[in-house]
């Protein structure tokens, strides 16, 4: 489901839709990788509310340090 990763990316500070998987999950009719268009819901004290994107907070959280072996180019973000 490249929506869990599309949030978990957006509360992480990055922009899903740059992410090749969820963007090529978006392409190919698998799921949606724009946080806009994306249903999320709180449960809280055994209540489930509809979330507004505004009230999810992200953080930037570092920078990828991973590389292409061969290339060393910086995968992601």
């Amino acid at each position: 489901m490249p929506e869990v990763d599309a949030i978990g990316t957006y509360i992480m500070g990055h922009d899903p839709k740059e992410l090749f998987y969820t963007r090529i999950a978006k392409e190919r009719c698998i799921g949606e990788c724009d946080p806009r268009k994306i249903d999320i819901y709180w449960i809280r004290d055994g209540q489930v509310t509809r979330a507004n994107l505004a009230d999810v907070k992200n953080y930037r959280i570092g920078v990828n340090l991973h590389t292409w072996a061969e290339t060393g180019e910086r995968l992601f973000w």
